[in-house]
C-alpha cells in the first residue's frame, strides 16, 4: 500500500490530503512548493558560504604579499589628512609640549588637528582679541615648565555665537605643495580641508603675539 503525502505544520501538526481542506491536487502543489523553497534557501546559503570562503581566500593571500602589514598603512584621518605613519609618506603631528588646559578643559593630543597641534605648541601666555582672550602661565618663572590655562568668553549662547565656526578651506595643501584631498567624507572627491574654530583662535593669537615681537624688537 502507498504511503500518504504528510505535510508537517509548523506547530507540528502532521496533516494527510483527507484531512487538508482541499483537493489532492492543491495539497500536492503545496508540498512541492514548500520542498522547492527549502531547495533555494539551502542553495542561497551555499552561496554565501562559498562567498565568505572566497573573500578569506584572498584576505589570505593579500596577507601573505603585506597587504595588511601595519607597516604599510599611512594612518589618515581627519585629525592629521597627511597620516601618522611617516614610513610611507605621512607627517605624523608633533607631541604637545607642556600641558595646556583650554577653558579649564586639558587638552588631549590624539583629539587635536594637525594645524592645532602646530599652533598650540607657539602659543605664549598673553591677553588677546581685545583682551578678551587670555593666556595664562599656570607656573611662571619655572625653568623648562609649560603650563598655560586658556580662557574666553562662552558660559551664554551670545559669547558663543560670536567665536570663529571654522570653515572649509579648498586650497589647504601639505608639506610638499600638493593639496589634500579626502577629508570631506560625503565627497571622498572634495580638495582641502576644514579648518577649527578653535585653529582660527589659536592662529590670531599667535599672529598678534608675534606682530607684538617684531614691534619691540
Amino acid at each position: 500500500m502507498a504511503t500518504e503525502p504528510v505535510l508537517v505544520k509548523k506547530d507540528g501538526e502532521r496533516i494527510t490530503p483527507n484531512d487538508a481542506p482541499m483537493t489532492r491536487g492543491e495539497f500536492m502543489e503545496a508540498i512541492r512548493m514548500v520542498v522547492g523553497g527549502q531547495s533555494a534557501a539551502s542553495e542561497a546559503a551555499n552561496a554565501k558560504t562559498d562567498a565568505v570562503v572566497d573573500a578569506l581566500q584572498h584576505i589570505r593571500a593579500d596577507i601573505n604579499k603585506g597587504e595588511y602589514n601595519i607597516a604599510n598603512f599611512a594612518n589618515i584621518s581627519a585629525f592629521n589628512p597627511r597620516g601618522e605613519n611617516k614610513t610611507v609618506g605621512g607627517v605624523p603631528r608633533h607631541p604637545l609640549k607642556g600641558e595646556i588646559a583650554w577653558v579649564g578643559t586639558p587638552i588631549v593630543w590624539h583629539e587635536q588637528t594637525y594645524d592645532e597641534l602646530l599652533l598650540l605648541n607657539q602659543l605664549e601666555a598673553g591677553q588677546y582679541h581685545n583682551a578678551e582672550w587670555i593666556v595664562r602661565d599656570m607656573q611662571p618663572g619655572v625653568k623648562g615648565s609649560r603650563v598655560l590655562r586658556v580662557d574666553f568668553p562662552c558660559k551664554l549662547p551670545d559669547q558663543r555665537s560670536e567665536l570663529p565656526n571654522g570653515y572649509w578651506d579648498a586650497s589647504a595643501k601639505d608639506e610638499d605643495g600638493q593639496p589634500l584631498v579626502g577629508q570631506d567624507l560625503s565627497n571622498p572627491e572634495r580638495r582641502g580641508r576644514l579648518v577649527t574654530g578653535m585653529e582660527m583662535m589659536l592662529r590670531e593669537m599667535v599672529e598678534e603675539a608675534k606682530s607684538r615681537q617684531a614691534v619691540t624688537a
